[in-house]
């Protein structure tokens, strides 16, 4: 099991742990992209499988920004940066990974 299916597993599970809820989206799913709705406002974040990183897509709700775009993508760093440390760990890799994120920039 990779590090992708294991952070599936990880949002789900946060549900219990958060304020910010993450539950599977509707779309149909494949093996390397699955969609989450996120929190209350029902934005939904788009993670897909690459072969050397976790490409992550956020949507906001049209209409329904309580949360600024910024604070949203700061909150989400900071789970998937706590999911893929979790998942890395609990994965007992033999040598020591490493992961960085990037952000892309719009207007």
């Amino acid at each position: 099991v990779g590090v992708y299916c294991c952070l599936v597993v990880y949002l789900l599970s946060l549900s219990q742990q958060t304020q910010l809820k993450w539950e599977l989206d509707n779309p149909p799913h494949c093996r390397n992209k699955i969609s989450f709705i996120v929190g209350k406002q029902c934005d939904r974040v788009t993670i897909l499988s690459r072969a050397t990183y976790i490409e992550v897509w956020v949507d906001q709700t049209p209409g329904l920004k309580a949360v600024p775009l910024k604070t949203l993508c700061q909150h989400i760093h900071t789970i998937l940066n706590q999911g893929i440390s979790a998942v890395t760990k609990t994965l007992h890799y033999s040598y020591n990974s490493r992961h960085y994120f990037g952000f892309p920039c719009c207007s």
